[in-house]
């Protein structure tokens, strides 16, 4: 569920300051690179974010149609007459009929880019909906996507150490089932694994923590998410993730959380995404990682 792999460098403090700190006079390079990757994420990749141009859900035991126009191809509930592809989702598994080949059925998702042209590609990949329930989801992206025309970059807040902190990890005995709402109106299914326990400006917090799967020899990384003082004016108004990784084994009795990482997710400049809605609130200005303004 991580948008960039969490870097994670040696410094640890205990607490935040607010955005009158001094910056650190050299940012890690570490931090730099990751930069770069989100723009890049953004742009340049076959799979860029911004390339999205077309997106459907696959309930079980339906199909949706990959069908050719005077603009390229797209994706359609119905047949349209036109379809060259047929996509169909039966018991976790993903079956393409074309009009030339015999139908391919594919079991490991996601999938890699599937070219239908020189400029678009199809993604497809697995969801849980609900923990009972999946669904397949396509992703149609295209090299001449409008939203690459006015994209000029991610902003970020400075770099400062302040953003790093070390908190004690305590696991959720029962890591139990918790269903997120999303920003299109769909829900995702994770595991609380437990809360990272750490103090900003004399305030304790508890932060959850999830993953897609509760079995401890799979964890690797954790997932949250944040509202702060910053959220609707310098930040997305939805509010921001954070990841943590690193550590040896599952449970961790500590973990870094570096907000320096902190990103938006992707439904902050595109449609073609379902992100769960987090509303853990963290009452300081959080002057760390990505930024966002409205008319980026």
């Amino acid at each position: 569920m991580t948008r960039f792999s969490l870097l994670l460098i040696g410094i640890m403090v205990t607490g935040c300051q607010s955005s009158d700190a001094p910056e650190s006079e050299s940012p890690p390079e570490e931090w730099i690179n990751w930069k770069i990757s989100g723009n890049d994420n953004y742009s340049k990749s076959d799979l860029a974010v911004l390339k999205a141009v077309d997106y459907r859900y696959i309930p079980d035991r339906s199909q949706i149609f990959v069908s050719r126009s005077a603009d390229g191809f797209g994706l359609n509930i119905n047949d349209s007459g036109q379809s060259e592809q047929i996509i169909s989702f039966i018991n976790g598994s993903v079956t393409i009929s074309t009009n030339e080949t015999a139908p391919t059925q594919i079991m490991e998702l996601p999938t890699p880019p599937m070219a239908l042209s020189e400029t678009q590609r199809l993604r497809i990949n697995l969801e849980n909906i609900t923990h009972d329930e999946k669904r397949a989801r396509v992703i149609l992206y295209d090299d001449n996507a409008a939203a690459l025309n006015t994209f000029d970059g991610l902003s970020f807040f400075n770099y400062d150490a302040t953003g790093v902190i070390n908190a004690a990890f305590e696991v959720d005995p029962e890591m139990p089932k918790i269903i997120l709402d999303t920003e299109r109106g769909l829900t995702k299914a994770y595991y609380r694994l437990g809360h990272a326990k750490f103090q900003i400006d004399d305030e304790k917090y508890k932060m959850p923590f999830y993953n897609s799967t509760n079995n401890a020899e799979d964890i690797n990384y954790l997932f949250s998410g944040f509202l702060d003082e910053t959220t609707g004016y310098e930040s997305y108004g939805v509010g921001r993730y954070v990841d943590v990784q690193g550590f040896e084994s599952f449970p961790p009795e500590s973990v870094t959380i570096d907000f320096n990482y902190a990103y938006n997710p992707y439904c902050a400049r595109s449609d073609a995404y379902n992100c769960p809605v987090i509303d853990y609130e963290i009452r300081a200005p959080m002057h760390y990682g990505e930024s966002y303004s409205s008319d980026k």
